[in-house]
């Protein structure tokens, strides 16, 4: 384990910032509890200071939340996409506190709405016709329905904020297949 994997809770944003950073992250190795820890305490410092941040200061919030994101994944996997679903709640608690800002990857709405359809681990026709008998399944699928769930969650948040966008018609079917799903 690395150094910046200590002291995360005493960090402030721009310590948040100046450590996942783009030398910083390039060093950091730590398992995946050390990742865990890490994107949860600097979500937790974004969502904290997000009312206060002025707009020069999103490019590089968003930025570096991208980064250690990227630098769990290529540390320890995607633990079933974890980092992912990580970024869409996240997204979607700044899209309900601070609004919608298209231009800074983590208050954009459609870059949300486009990376939750693109997670889908199968289809909607195969999730309906699962949906109802996941109790005969093998395990695998039945986790694939639950993700499922896991996924449209951030986007149904917010919902109403994502009016206009092309893909919007794909969520509200997924949002119909969902009440069948375990």
């Amino acid at each position: 384990m690395t150094y910046h994997f200590t002291h995360l809770d005493i960090l402030d944003l721009d310590g948040h910032l100046q450590r996942w950073s783009p030398d910083g992250v390039r060093t950091a190795q730590g398992d995946v509890n050390h990742w865990l820890g890490a994107v949860g305490k600097f979500a937790d410092r974004i969502i904290e200071a997000a009312p206060e941040l002025d707009g020069s200061r999103w490019p590089a919030v968003s930025d570096a939340w991208l980064r250690l994101l990227a630098a769990a994944e290529n540390s320890v996997g995607g633990q079933r996409l974890e980092w992912r679903r990580r970024d869409h709640n996240l997204t979607s608690v700044l899209l309900e506190e601070v609004g919608p800002r298209a231009e800074i990857p983590l208050r954009d709405p459609a870059r949300l709405l486009d990376d939750v359809l693109d997670a889908m681990p199968m289809d909607r026709a195969t999730a309906r016709e699962l949906g109802p008998r996941w109790r005969e399944l093998p395990r695998e699928q039945i986790s694939d329905l639950r993700l499922i769930r896991m996924l449209v969650a951030p986007a149904r948040r917010v919902r109403p904020l994502l009016n206009g966008l092309p893909r919007v018609r794909e969520l509200d079917a997924w949002l119909e297949v969902c009440p069948l799903l375990p």
